[in-house]
């Protein structure tokens, strides 16, 4: 996220979007459904903290 977090959003969307969609496909089996919504809760926090990074506005 460090690498894309100066692009526009709607390109940050894609690129993170594409990045989940690779992993739910690979660990995305029977069962694992709370390992995958963790990832996905990690991601949008990490994500958030990088946007609020983008300027001195952030938060």
């Amino acid at each position: 996220m460090k690498r894309i977090r100066h692009l526009p959003i709607q390109e940050q969307v894609k690129n993170l979007n594409s990045v989940l969609r690779g992993q739910y496909a690979y660990y995305g089996i029977a069962g694992n459904y709370m390992a995958l919504h963790r990832v996905y809760r990690s991601v949008e926090r990490y994500w958030k903290k990088m946007l609020s990074s983008r300027s001195q506005k952030g938060g």
